[in-house]
């Protein structure tokens, strides 16, 4: 009796596993990573994709059986690292020893899977010894990176893009005050001079956008106070162009810019000495000019003085004499009083040209003062006695309590007359003229003050000038010779005056001269 069995489900049934077993080997060998099959047992390497045999450097055949720690994790002679089985993985780095007994860093992952009712390790890894290479070479230079950045004695530093510390050398730590660990994720910011914040944003943007930083500098706080920085960056861009951070060399300039300000100080107080001496010698040279002048004018004022006092004298005489004899020789009275007044006027004129020639001749005379004990205010009353003054103008005394001291009378008397004529001239619609006397610690002041019109500040700058007038008549000596004489006496005279309100003269006159060792008399 033949038995007939209908197995077309089980043929396919085997084809589609046959299929399926072929469909998963083909997956299995068109992985890039080297991936072995294990029993999840045993540890028995059941199969092995290409990559895996060619990492191992060995054909399947002497692969299949083994027990993986024959190749991975050699140092691992117990039980698997995976131990936990379901979903466990373990994705680390490992060592794979190769058939030819080379050893090489693979990183190696593991997962647990069924088959076939059956519970396997796949176990897969790849080939890390070049990244291996490049990590010990970028820590290799990053050492040697470092070293450098130490031996300069700069601040170096990293900065992420939210502005963090990311890295410091040796020179930053010691900059800041504070170990490494402690700064590593500080923002950069808490140590920067608020004021300084703005300035060094807009230079980060501009390094960002020109790829460099150059002398851009703030202040920075450190445990000595703040200090001043000179940075130069360059900025941090990761794989899709954006900005990442920075990193930046920093100098301590604090020193620097000290001295550069009081270099800068130095040169300003140069500069100034240098305008200082170019004014003094153009002062110098000016006042050598006008010794030059004033001698020349005194050389030609004795000459001409020499020369015109004759004719001047012969003037004088003749004008005398017609003045006596016009009367008794002109027997109309309205010819005699006409001719009178012409004689009059040739006798002021020649008062006046006496004048001019004698003012010439004190200002440009070098003579000193002859020094006696003189009342100074005894020389006062007596030049107000023969001032001539007119009715509208009243003239008052104050004089105080003063010593005897050393001067010229004459010369004093003159600097007088002088002071108190001004003053009078002054008042053409009449006013006061006040003169006072006073002592001081080391001087006698005399005053003389008008109400007159006053004079402007530009006129006063001017007024001790030879040959500098505001009268209509006059040649402008009166006052420079005033000047002379009490500055030859170790005195000096001032002025203060107000348009339309009057000016006041003060000569200052020491008590005692300074080679004179005398102790002075009171009056």
């Amino acid at each position: 009796m033949r038995i007939v069995r209908d197995i077309t489900d089980h043929k396919k049934a085997e084809e589609t596993l046959m299929a399926s077993e072929n469909y998963l080997e083909e997956i299995l060998n068109s992985i890039l990573t080297g991936v072995v099959v294990l029993d999840e047992k045993t540890h028995e390497i059941v199969d092995a994709n290409p990559n895996a045999l060619e990492t191992i450097g060995a054909s399947k055949e002497h692969v299949i059986g083994k027990v993986c720690h024959r190749f991975i994790c050699p140092a691992e002679k117990g039980k698997c690292p995976i131990s936990d089985l379901g979903q466990t993985v373990d994705k680390s780095e490992r060592v794979l020893l190769r058939a030819n007994g080379e050893r090489i860093p693979i990183l190696k992952t593991v997962t647990t899977t069924m088959w076939r009712g059956h519970k396997y390790l796949i176990e897969s890894f790849i080939d890390i010894t070049e990244r291996k290479k490049a990590e010990e070479e970028l820590r290799r230079s990053r050492k040697e990176y470092v070293a450098v950045t130490n031996l300069t004695g700069d601040i170096t530093v990293r900065v992420d893009k939210e502005g963090r510390l990311t890295f410091l050398n040796d020179g930053a730590c010691k900059f800041w005050g504070k170990p490494r660990k402690k700064l590593l994720g500080v923002e950069f910011a808490d140590y920067l001079h608020p004021d300084d914040a703005e300035k060094t944003n807009v230079a980060i943007q501009k390094m960002i956008k020109n790829k460099q930083m150059r002398g851009v500098t703030n202040r920075q706080k450190t445990p000595k106070g703040w200090r001043t920085v000179e940075w130069n960056g360059t900025p941090i861009f990761d794989e899709a162009g954006n900005y990442a951070g920075m990193q930046a060399t920093g100098r301590d300039i604090t020193k620097r810019k000290a001295m550069e300000k009081k270099l800068q100080e130095y040169a300003e107080h140069l500069e100034e000495m240098v305008e200082e001496r170019t004014r003094e010698l153009r002062e110098s040279q000016e006042r050598l000019l006008k010794a030059e002048r004033m001698a020349a004018i005194g050389e030609l004022a004795t000459m001409v003085g020499h020369d015109l006092r004759n004719p001047l004298q012969s003037i004088e005489n003749a004008t005398y004499y017609l003045n006596n004899e016009l009367p008794r020789l002109l027997p109309s009275i309205l010819t005699s009083q006409k001719a009178m007044e012409m004689l009059q006027v040739i006798s002021d004129s020649v008062d006046y040209a006496d004048k001019i020639v004698r003012d010439l001749q004190d200002f440009s005379a070098t003579k000193k003062p002859i020094l006696m004990k003189t009342d100074v205010n005894a020389i006062v009353r007596e030049t107000l006695s023969q001032v001539e003054a007119p009715e509208n103008v009243e003239i008052i005394t104050e004089l105080g309590h003063l010593p005897l001291i050393e001067a010229d009378k004459d010369m004093i008397k003159r600097v007088f007359m002088n002071l108190a004529t001004n003053g009078i001239q002054a008042m053409k619609n009449g006013g006061k003229l006040k003169a006072s006397t006073k002592k001081t610690k080391e001087f006698v002041e005399v005053s003389f003050k008008d109400t007159g019109i006053g004079m402007s500040k530009e006129n006063m700058k001017k007024l001790f000038t030879p040959f500098f007038t505001t009268k209509a008549k006059g040649i402008g000596m009166g006052l420079a010779i005033c000047k002379k004489f009490v500055e030859s006496h170790g005195g000096s005279i001032e002025i203060e005056s107000e348009e339309g309100k009057g000016t006041t003269f003060t000569v200052k006159l020491p008590v005692q001269q300074e080679n004179g060792d005398e102790k002075l008399d009171e009056e």
